[in-house]
């Protein structure tokens, strides 16, 4: 199963520099959080990653092979992009 922790350990902040989500940057000093879109993509992407294969991936997110499906077109990926780690 895959958790937060898998999908967002660091994310970059706006002077650059990565950080752990939702802390204080030590370049600039603004607190940060990623994007829901990004966390999404990468979450969807590390699911088929993990799992080999869309309907699986569909089953540990606890949504439908259909709206995976969506969703990978909708970031204009493929399956075998995602699958070979052309992400």
């Amino acid at each position: 199963m895959i958790n937060v922790v898998d999908v967002t350990k660091n994310v970059k902040c706006i002077c650059g520099l990565e950080q752990p989500l939702a802390q204080k940057c030590c370049g600039c000093g603004r607190y940060f959080i990623t994007p829901l879109e990004e966390m999404e993509r990468k979450a969807i992407v590390r699911a088929i990653v993990l799992a080999g294969k869309v309907a699986l991936a569909a089953r540990y997110l606890g949504v439908s092979k259909t709206l995976v499906y969506r969703k990978i077109h909708a970031y204009g990926l493929t399956v075998q992009e995602i699958q070979r780690g052309k992400r």
